[in-house]
């Protein structure tokens, strides 16, 4: 009996100790994620900030974005500052 909760003791520390470091890994590729994800809405805003056509397609260059043609893009008037 002591030797099977001994046993199941140290069976529960093996799967505790190679848990740990998911744990600690999966916390830092969220914060990573959350960081990415802050970058990438102030890199849309940026390009959504130009006034221009050409400063649009000059950034998207820089960003290394895929060009489309004209005919391809869709225009939506916005009537409110306020889009979420």
């Amino acid at each position: 009996m002591v030797t099977m909760i001994l046993s199941l003791f140290v069976f529960a520390l093996v799967i505790n100790i190679k848990t740990v470091p998911l744990i600690k890994e999966s916390e830092r590729l969220t914060a990573e994620i959350r960081v990415l994800e802050e970058k990438n809405a102030s890199l849309y805003y940026q390009i959504e900030s130009q006034t221009t056509f050409e400063h649009i397609q000059q950034k998207a260059n820089e960003l290394n974005l895929k060009p489309i043609s004209p005919h391809q893009m869709e225009h939506i008037h916005l009537h409110h500052a306020n889009i979420n």
